[in-house]
Parts: C-alpha cells; structure tokens; sequence
C-alpha cells in the first residue's frame, strides 16, 4: 500500500499548495487544486477499508448527499466544489501533521522540556502543567499526557524508593489532560482551530487566535479554582520542587520558541499571500518536520527513511481524522440545501431566528452530542459549515468562532469516545464513563457556561 499511498499523498499535499497559494499570483496553477481533490479522494478510498467503521459511514453518506446534490440540485455544484476543496485542505493539512508526529514523539529534546515544568514550586505546579501544557500541545498534541503522566510516575517511584514525598501522578494527568484539551480551542495546527478557521467566513485569523487563545486562559483559570476530584492537591503536604534537569531550561525555552516561530511563520504566510490559515499551516509543518532532525542529531537516523514511506505512514497514521473530515464537509454540502429549503436560513436572515440564540445553541449541541456518543468531529464539521458560510458567519464571524471553539473543547471533556478521554482514562485507571460524567462534568458545566458569557460579550461587540 505504502507504494499507492505515498506517491498519492505527495501529490495532495504538493498540488494543494500550488493550487492555493500558486493560483492566488497566476491563475493557471489553481488547476493544482483540483488535481489535490482527485488525491484526496483517491487516497480516501484506499484507506477506507482500513479506516474506523464511523468514517466509512460518512464516507457513504457523502457519497449519496453528492449524488443528490449534482441530480437534484445541479445550481449548487459550485458549492459542492468549495466543500470538496475544503475537504480537500483538511486531508492535506492533516497529511502534513502526520508528518510532524514523528519527530516529536522521538524528540528527547521535548521530553527534557516536559520534564522541566516539574522543577517549578508545588504550589505553582497544577498552574504550571495546566499553563504549559498548552502550548507544549502544539508540538506534542495528544502525546502531551502520556509523557507527563510517564515522568510522574517516574517521579514518584525515585521517592518511594528514597522514602520522601513524591509528584502524584493523578493530579499531573488530570492538568495535563486538562491543558491539551484547552488548547485545542487555539492551536493553530490543531484540528478544531481548523475547522473554525476554514468554515467561517470573513474570520481574521490573527485577531481570532489571540481571542481565542484568551479565552483559553480564562478556562484554564477556572479549572484551576475549581474545587473536586480531578483538581491539583494544596498544602504543606506537597512534595518539594524536583530538581531542574541538566538543560531542562534551554529546552523548554527552545521548544516554546519553536511555537512561537511556527505560529508566526503561519500567520505571516496567510497575510502577506492572502491564503487560508490552514494551507499557511500546511507549507509550515512539513517544513518543520523536514528541519528537525537538522536540529536534533539523535532524529536523523529516523529521518533516512526517505520522502515517500515518511509520507505513505503520515497519510496513514491520520486516514481516520482526513476520511472522516473530508466526507463530513462534502455532506454538510447536502445538509446546508435541506436546511435552507426549511427555511431556517432565511429565518436567520430576516432576524426571525435571533443570531445570538443560534450561536449559543450550537456552543451547547456539539458538546450534547459528544455525550450521547456522536463523534464531535462530526458534527462540527456540519455545524461550522452551515452557520460559517451562512448570514451568522458572515456577519457575527468572531463570535460564532469562539462558539465553535469552546464547544470543539467542551465536547472532548465530555466524549466517552474521543482520543483524550480515552487516554486519561487509562493513565488515571478509571473507567471513561466515570471520567465523562464524573470527574470531568462539573468543570464542563462550569466551561459551558463561562463560554456561553464569553460569547455574548464578543457577540454584543462583533
């Protein structure tokens, strides 16, 4: 497969950014985004007997709202097109982020850094870890909780052994699960900041970033003063800080450097050329994943592998994530006719159907259905590209992001089934339903409704 696979999600990733960032100086290069839609597709369905039962379903269910619309609806063909091509930039960007996995789970230069926020004081550490974490999360993602959740246990091991107090490993999971979740209401290489981001028209993505990012750090905040099982211990009873490791410090400053310049080096590129964030991160992370091992000798053994397995393994490693996103935008094509043929659109138009009502029930349903075990994929996917291409993301852009991206985090505290839980759950030896509906249900509530405050606001001066 590697041979029809890597060959396939080369061409997606190199014809998208021709066709995208090529065709916006000279017009005949935008035919490279139709080549990218023809690989996105070819590689979609030679992955798809492999990819989890939900993204065949909607990988079906694509297939026939497609049909529909080109039989029954051909005026719209046009916007059937725009959600092939964003369906497309998704399984591109996605591509490119596995490309980036790699590096940074063989890095030991980002697990000395991770090992570094140990070394702060015992009262500033649940801040520290749930802080840090969030920004560690745009290069480790979900690896973020399993090494420090690993570096914790090791931890306490070391002082069991030496008979004194030691990091507990419960807390440490719980800030870390915590923070790589926050994050992804920003992370401007993380799936949901993408959906937004592409979905929502007329959304500046550099000024929406640093409120979304914002707040990110009021949630964070309040999940720090929220008392209960899954909150940081305090008191005299905590361990004294963990010495800081030989190079912790320039680790841990390099790496958010590395944040720093790759968020820069994006929003820079989607400004000066005029092109979505998520294209600008597409050219960025290859680059970055390609350059890596230039830095840290201890990866280039890794990087021989050669341009194409490396690119066959990254399509591979996220066919579930680019299936699934790439038939939930051709569907929503379909389900955005249905719901203006109803009407609603029109309700909204008119002022019928209050903007602000709309907005705060889809903050509220994406998270709802995560509960009742709707993959939040999903239904974001649907939910952004109805209202974002629609008169409430054209005229309300920023709140209707924010609204997404809280309900984007709010919905993974809440999924039995999403990857995050399903990694908490066995680091803290619990059961997921226990994590949803327990541990993790009031901070929910709590981040539901602060979202919903946060909303309004922006929404009263949008």
């Amino acid at each position: 497969m590697t041979r029809v696979t890597g060959p396939l999600a080369a061409v997606l990733l190199l014809s998208i950014l021709v066709g995208e960032i090529g065709g916006a100086i000279w017009v005949p290069l935008r035919g490279g985004t139709v080549l990218a839609v023809v690989a996105a597709t070819l590689l979609a369905a030679v992955h798809l007997r492999h990819v989890i039962i939900v993204g065949q379903v909607m990988a079906g269910l694509a297939l026939v709202s497609m049909i529909a619309v080109l039989i029954w609806a051909p005026e719209a063909r046009p916007q059937l097109w725009n959600a092939a091509r964003q369906g497309t930039i998704f399984s591109a960007f996605l591509t490119s982020l596995g490309l980036l996995r790699g590096p940074v789970r063989q890095s030991r230069f980002i697990g000395l850094a991770a090992e570094t926020l140990f070394s702060f004081p015992p009262r500033l550490r649940p801040a520290t870890l749930t802080w840090g974490t969030q920004f560690l999360s745009v290069l480790f993602n979900l690896a973020t909780i399993s090494i420090l959740s690993d570096i914790a246990n090791a931890h306490g091991q070391r002082a069991a052994q030496a008979g004194r107090a030691g990091v507990a490993q419960w807390p440490v999971t719980m800030a870390a699960a915590r923070g790589t979740t926050l994050s992804t209401m920003w992370n401007p290489v993380g799936v949901g900041f993408a959906i937004v981001t592409t979905s929502v028209a007329g959304l500046a993505a550099g000024p929406f970033l640093a409120l979304a990012c914002a707040a990110a750090m009021v949630l964070s905040l309040a999940s720090l003063l929220l008392p209960g099982r899954g909150a940081p211990p305090r008191g005299p009873g905590d361990p004294l800080p963990q010495p800081i490791p030989p190079g912790g410090l320039q680790a841990l400053g390099l790496t958010l450097l590395a944040v720093a310049v790759m968020i820069g080096l994006t929003l820079l590129i989607h400004s000066v050329l005029d092109v979505s964030f998520l294209v600008a991160a597409a050219l960025i992370i290859p680059a970055l994943a390609l350059s890596w091992p230039l830095v840290e000798p201890g990866l280039k053994a890794a990087a021989q592998t050669g341009a194409i397995p490396a690119m066959a393994d990254a399509a591979r490693v996220m066919s579930n994530e680019a299936t699934i996103f790439f038939a939930a935008a051709l569907f929503s094509c379909g389900v955005s006719l249905v719901i203006g043929g109803l009407g609603l659109t029109a309700m909204i138009a008119s002022g019928a159907l209050p903007a602000l009502v709309v907005i705060l029930l889809a903050l509220v349903a994406v998270p709802f259905g995560a509960a009742v075990l709707i993959p939040h994929s999903i239904s974001m996917v649907l939910v952004a590209q109805i209202l974002g291409q629609g008169p409430i993301g054209v005229a309300h852009p920023m709140a209707l992001g924010l609204a997404l991206c809280c309900s984007w985090c709010c919905a993974i505290f809440a999924s039995p089934i999403s990857a995050i839980s399903i990694i908490t759950a066995r680091y803290l030896g619990v059961s997921l339903r226990e994590l949803c509906f327990g541990i993790n249900l009031p901070f929910t509530l709590v981040a539901v409704a602060l979202s919903a405050l946060m909303v309004s606001g922006v929404y009263m001066l949008d």
